[in-house]
């Protein structure tokens, strides 16, 4: 799940442009390759490389498990008369250590196996965010006040 047990969640926001004069280089099999699934029809290949994102990424390859409830979307823009895009990537998790894990991994910190993504997009920007629970229809700030309590009490 993306909520913790004290109803809040974590939100990462991250902007991925895509090298399109590579990817328009690249044939079929090889983007296929990169990512582990199917242009046709997205389905994930059951013999995937190390590199493949699908298999870098795969949120039970870890212990323990690093769900993420994660969506993207595609944008563009008009940079000096060329059009530049990628992925807008969101994320949700009950707590940071999905995005810990699961970028570490892509990165190569684990066995320096990069994810093939890299070879055709870049991260622009990440920001991550704190999304407090809800009770009775309003923001619940009490964990936080939890918190600070036991960090004071911690210091005397």
């Amino acid at each position: 799940t993306a909520i913790a047990d004290h109803g809040a969640s974590y939100w990462s926001l991250q902007k991925w442009q895509h090298d399109f004069s590579k990817l328009n280089r690249m044939q079929r099999n090889e983007k296929e390759r990169l990512i582990g699934r199917s242009l046709e029809d997205n389905h994930e290949f059951d013999d995937n490389e190390p590199q493949a994102h699908v298999k870098r990424t795969g949120q039970e390859s870890f212990e323990p498990e690093a769900f993420l409830w994660r969506r993207s979307m595609p944008w563009i823009e008009q940079s000096n008369q060329t059009l530049i895009g990628g992925l807008m990537f969101s994320s949700f998790a009950a707590s940071f250590y999905p995005f810990d894990a699961q970028f570490n991994r892509m990165v190569g910190n684990e066995d320096d196996i990069i994810d093939g993504v890299f070879k055709f997009s870049k991260v622009c920007y990440s920001a991550f965010f704190y999304c407090p629970p809800m009770k009775d229809n309003q923001v619940d700030l009490s964990c936080l006040l939890a918190f600070q309590i036991n960090e004071v009490a911690k210091e005397s």
